[in-house]
């Protein structure tokens, strides 16, 4: 679950240092930390043009935490992103995207046992954004009209089948080409299904019918699955 080529990795792993840093007696790596994370703020926002957008209010919550821990009182709350961090660096699973998917703006079923076995239990998906979380999730980040919630983002998920038996190097080499497409936010793979891709796309910039075209043209055969 390691996507070290990810830029997006790579600023959790610095901020993992960081943090484990801070926790042994250098203080200044705190103020690090928030900075970096405060980077990632703006260039997530860039990226997909919108506070509302699930990745950056990821990064917000993130960095409020971390603003929060600096107060002398409050500095024992470090220790919640130095444990949750490396965690997601090692095994991409993100307790706090779990949590937000939770609040009313990302969400459209209301709270129960079952959403929150299915929201914390369920695998992360490699290099997914959705996290493996479920599909009622995926559904409030649809943007049903232009009014409704300025918090919901345009996001949407399809599972491409590849026909063709394709190995790993290859797929990590496909995964990279295709998360450069236009539109495209993350793409991943469940353990063990090397035949189903993940892709979450911003549906205002791109569409699944593209998506397929995409890798039809790298030479693949392939359908979209529960369209």
């Amino acid at each position: 679950m390691m996507l070290y080529r990810e830029i997006s990795w790579w600023y959790w792993a610095v901020t993992s240092v960081l943090l484990i840093a801070g926790l042994a007696g250098r203080f200044e790596a705190f103020y690090l930390a928030t900075a970096l994370s405060v980077v990632q703020v703006v260039h997530f926002r860039l990226r997909h043009g919108s506070f509302g957008a699930f990745p950056v209010q990821v990064r917000l919550a993130y960095t409020a935490m971390l603003m929060l821990a600096l107060w002398a009182p409050m500095n024992w709350l470090f220790w919640l992103p130095a444990v949750g961090t490396p965690a997601q660096v090692l095994f991409g699973y993100c307790t706090l995207a779990r949590c937000l998917s939770l609040l009313p703006w990302n969400r459209r079923e209301p709270l129960s046992g079952g959403l929150l076995r299915r929201t914390f239990l369920s695998a992360p998906v490699r290099g997914s954004v959705m996290q493996g979380l479920p599909e009622t999730f995926e559904r409030s980040q649809h943007a049903h009209n232009p009014g409704e919630n300025i918090m919901n983002t345009p996001l949407n998920e399809v599972v491409v089948h590849i026909n063709e038996t394709v190995d790993d190097a290859t797929l990590d080499e496909l995964e990279q080409d295709i998360r450069r497409d236009q539109g495209v936010i993350s793409v991943g793979r469940r353990p063990n299904q090397n035949h189903l891709m993940v892709v979450v796309y911003d549906s205002a910039a791109a569409r699944a019918s593209g998506i397929l075209h995409a890798f039809r043209e790298r030479g693949l055969h392939a359908q979209l699955i529960g369209m």
